[in-house]
């Protein structure tokens, strides 16, 4: 009798549990509805805006760790541009460049880029400084020509941007825009006429 009212209050314990939890999550077809949308919210693609912050937070962790990587603090530099947080942009290329054992192109037309936009997208002689200096040591640095060239089509100077956008062509790099280039091309054509 004993061992009979232990397995009735065990059976009851383990039903009323169920009906609970069951209760308390919903149906089962509730449930997998929920689960889904928890699974893609969490494969989500992230907003434009939230990459870069991202990109920012991945980077200052590891710059936490090894403050004298240059590449690191140009890599930051470009998640701040990419931001448009052009202020701090130039400041992190100003010490990537210091930390920098060998200066390159990109050193020199990413921090252009960065007064560029402070400066409300106006050349400066600073910019044309540090393009000179770019295409000194690169002179097929495709930030360089194609800033020169935006701005030869800026002034009215066509025929010049024409040849700048030609010659970022004809290098034949990677992640070139091919066809925004032509079509810039084919827009400052129809003002030389």
């Amino acid at each position: 009798m004993q061992h009979k009212k232990w397995t009735i209050m065990i059976a009851s314990v383990l039903i009323t549990g169920s009906l609970t939890t069951y209760a308390l999550l919903g149906s089962y077809p509730q449930l997998r509805v929920h689960q889904a949308e928890q699974a893609r919210q969490l494969l989500k693609r992230p907003e434009a805006n939230e990459i870069p912050t991202a990109r920012i937070k991945v980077l200052q962790e590891a710059l936490y760790k090894n403050k004298q990587d240059d590449q690191l603090w140009y890599q930051l530099g470009h998640a701040y541009l990419l931001n448009g947080e052009y202020e701090n942009a130039l400041t992190v290329f100003d010490y990537a460049i210091r930390l920098a054992n060998t200066l390159s192109a990109d050193h020199y037309s990413s921090k252009a880029t960065a007064i560029y936009y402070l400066n409300k997208q106006k050349m400066s002689d600073e910019i044309d400084e540090l393009l000179t200096l770019a295409l000194d040591i690169d002179e097929n640095n495709q930030t360089a020509l194609m800033m020169l060239a935006n701005e030869q089509f800026m002034q009215a100077r066509y025929t010049q941007a024409i040849t700048l956008w030609v010659k970022i062509l004809d290098t034949n790099q990677a992640g070139i825009d091919r066809v925004g280039i032509i079509q810039r091309i084919n827009q400052a054509k129809q003002f030389v006429k």
